[in-house]
């Protein structure tokens, strides 16, 4: 099952929401 989330990237001064497609990961 193909989970979609939005993440968001705390490494990049923008902090900009990205969307992270997740298969076998948690």
């Amino acid at each position: 099952m193909l989970a979609k989330f939005l993440h968001v990237d705390g490494s990049t001064s923008t902090k900009r929401p990205t969307l992270i497609d997740v298969t076998n990961e948690e």
